[in-house]
């Protein structure tokens, strides 16, 4: 006999004593439904009249009966219906124990057979209706809600821990990829890189233009210096720097010879120039200040700066140079 499952319409091929006269509890390997399958009707036998007998030629017809045929129509099948009935209960008790007794196992065996041609179907899960109205509602996230939801999974008949989780996953992130794709949540993804952006640019021209913006807001330079970032403020920067010790006339003497480059894109005012000698602990030992040749350098212009000096301190070590004003300084080591 077959059976097919009311959900599916999955179509299971039993033997004809597989489930019994009362019918037996069984459940689809396809998509886990339960339901009570009742064995095919059999068809009901048609009772043959029996011929009357041929009168014989010249006797004569008997006399009816008395009794009135429709007493006897009724008692009849009630006697019979009784009889029925009886034997109906002690064929289905008989037929029962025979079923529990043989075909569990056959039973068992077709429903193993098919849930291994047919692995049961992931169902998708649907977000709840709260869930959703939360995240429509302008929640970034699922967040509690989602997590609440998740943990309501129920599990199917036969449905282990391992596939409920799954369940789960599946739902938490279904509720993630619906969060995402509402308006709000992709017009903040959009403000948030268009702010990372402008910020980037921000900080990327306060560093490149740096010496611009000092020179135009000079209190900006202990902001610069405060981060570690170096500022040229006077736009002048020492190039091809050279110090030499000589004797000249017999007196020994320090020359320096450096290059002034303008390097901002304005023209700007040429400053005296500061010479410091170091020794080997740092400290200052000795300095004198210096005025250039050129007063003014136009943008990229460059002018030679000298200065020199009679017996230095012999424990100088190191040499520095800046200018005397005080809006910045161009060290060199």
């Amino acid at each position: 006999m077959i059976i097919i499952c009311p959900n599916c319409n999955a179509r299971y091929e039993l033997a004809a004593n597989a489930i019994g006269n009362a019918g037996r509890k069984v459940q689809c390997a396809n998509c886990q439904t339960s339901w009570r399958a009742f064995p095919e009707p059999e068809p009901a036998p048609v009772a043959k009249a029996a011929p009357d007998p041929a009168p014989k030629p010249g006797a004569k017809p008997e006399a009816k009966s008395q009794a009135k045929p429709e007493t006897r129509a009724k008692s009849e099948p009630d006697a019979g219906k009784t009889e029925g009935t009886l034997a109906r209960k002690s064929k289905v008790e008989e037929d029962d124990s025979l079923f529990d007794a043989l075909a569990e196992a056959e039973l068992d065996a077709v429903f193993e057979k098919e849930a291994r041609k047919n692995p049961p179907r992931k169902e998708k899960a649907e977000p709840a209706a709260e869930t959703t109205k939360a995240l429509e509602n302008g929640e970034d996230e699922p967040g509690e809600a989602q997590g609440v939801q998740s943990t309501q999974v129920p599990a199917a008949d036969g449905e282990d821990e391992d596939a409920v989780q799954k369940r789960r996953e599946a739902l938490q992130k279904r509720h993630e990829v619906l969060a995402r794709n509402l308006p709000h949540s992709k017009f903040r993804r959009w403000f948030r890189m268009s702010a990372g952006v402008l910020l980037m640019t921000l900080f990327l021209g306060l560093f490149l233009f740096r010496d611009g913006l000092v020179w135009a807001f000079p209190q900006l330079a202990g902001l610069y210096q405060g981060v570690g970032i170096e500022v040229n403020v006077i736009g002048i920067e020492f190039k091809s720097v050279n110090t030499v010790r000589a004797l000249r006339d017999g007196v020994e003497t320090l020359m320096i010879k450096a290059d002034l480059v303008n390097v901002s894109s304005r023209q700007v005012n040429v400053p005296r120039v500061r010479v410091e000698l170091i020794g080997a602990d740092g400290n200052l030992l000795y300095e004198w200040n210096a005025t250039p040749q050129a007063r003014v350098l136009r943008p990229s212009e460059s002018v030679e700066f000298s200065a020199q000096l009679a017996s230095p301190p012999l424990d100088a070590v190191d040499m520095r140079l800046g200018f005397v004003e005080n809006q910045g300084e161009a060290a060199i080591p």
